[in-house]
């Protein structure tokens, strides 16, 4: 019974000494990983994204296409890319690479980067679906012009910030045990952000587009059957 009880409370040890010992390296070896794609991976990505954007909005120039709603929308897409992109090397990469963070430059860069980088193009999508489905189910092709897009495009990034404003609020420089300063959600917000963000964030940006992007595009596809049963055959 003692050699049993010795034998437990050894193998007990051992067990505890070798799951602190992975925990420890491998948390060390995937940080360590994480920061090599991130620094290395991340600028030739970002070049291809940019170059990639810039092809399309050079296509999209071309005579022929500039004066066209569709082409408003192509455009402030790629742009919404560009910029995506652009605020990613500026907030991300630098965390990735060597564990430096903008946001913890100063207040201002906490209230305000946050919600510009929250904000997405899904909405412009949206949009754009919705104009083809008037077009094409209604009479109302006088309103899709490349005046009423540019205006659309433009009044939907400000209603992308404002959904994201609450990020404004919820954010501040903190003073943590170690002495550090970093941005992070205060604890009073801590509730709001964890339980109730996420799902008005899921509804705003990914329910509610995806359910108007399908019903637009089943309306488009069911008019265009309709036509092309009801026109006159060859």
């Amino acid at each position: 019974m003692a050699n049993d009880t010795a034998l437990m409370s050894t193998a007990s040890s051992v067990l505890e000494d070798v799951a602190t010992y992975n925990e420890n390296n491998t948390g060390d070896y995937v940080f360590d990983m994480s920061a090599k794609l991130g620094r290395y991976g991340w600028p030739p990505l970002c070049m291809m994204g940019l170059v990639g954007i810039t092809l399309v909005l050079l296509v999209l120039r071309r005579d022929g296409l500039v004066r066209t709603s569709a082409n408003v929308y192509l455009s402030a897409l790629a742009v919404g890319d560009s910029l995506v992109l652009m605020v990613a090397s500026v907030v991300v990469y630098p965390s990735r690479a060597w564990g430096w963070w903008f946001v913890d430059t100063s207040r201002l860069a906490c209230h305000v980067v946050w919600p510009i980088d929250h904000t997405t193009s899904c909405q412009i999508i949206v949009a754009f679906t919705v104009e083809r489905c008037v077009v094409v189910r209604a009479p109302l092709r006088r309103l899709s012009t490349p005046r009423n897009a540019g205006l659309c495009c433009g009044s939907l990034l400000v209603l992308a910030f404002v959904k994201n404003i609450d990020l404004f609020f919820v954010q501040d420089l903190v003073d943590t045990d170690s002495g550090d300063v970093i941005c992070t959600t205060p604890l009073r917000y801590l509730d709001y952000v964890n339980n109730y963000r996420p799902m008005i964030n899921f509804a705003t940006s990914g329910v509610i587009p995806i359910v108007i992007v399908i019903v637009c595009n089943w309306a488009i596809i069911r008019t265009l059957r309709r036509d092309l049963v009801l026109s006159p055959r060859s």
